[in-house]
């Protein structure tokens, strides 16, 4: 008899199969399982997060950074200092203000949020001592 998983219990599978390769730096073979999963459930931010990490390791910013916007949309607040690194990358500093600070505000307890928005303001501080 065929075996078939639900759609919960495939999507599931498949964020660990990108978890795994995501841990062993193996970007594109974990975006190709994050995206696999998100084609299933497509209103999961968490996925389109994981996805857009990994589309940011493989230098594929537009990319990364649409994955990103998208679980903003899907209430992944911490995505916003993924976008915020992303356009820091991209060259757009006041975007990366905006994601940075957005992510703080969002997720005040968060000291990944914290830390970024630091270093940030830290380079920026350096960049206009610099100039």
């Amino acid at each position: 008899s065929n075996c078939h998983l639900a759609p919960a219990a495939l999507a599931s599978t498949l964020r660990q199969v990108g978890e795994f390769w995501h841990g062993r730096s193996e970007w594109q073979a974990a975006a190709d399982a994050f995206a696999d999963a998100l084609a299933i459930e497509p209103e999961n931010g968490h996925f389109a997060n994981l996805l857009g990490s990994c589309r940011l390791e493989l230098g594929e910013l537009d990319a990364a950074a649409a994955a990103f916007e998208r679980a903003i949309a899907r209430d992944q607040p911490l995505a916003h200092t993924n976008l915020a690194i992303c356009e820091f990358r991209r060259g757009d500093l006041a975007a990366a203000a905006r994601h940075f600070e957005r992510a703080a505000e969002l997720e005040p307890a968060s000291a990944v949020a914290n830390r970024n928005l630091e270093h940030f303001r830290s380079l920026q501080a350096a960049a206009s001592a610099g100039a």
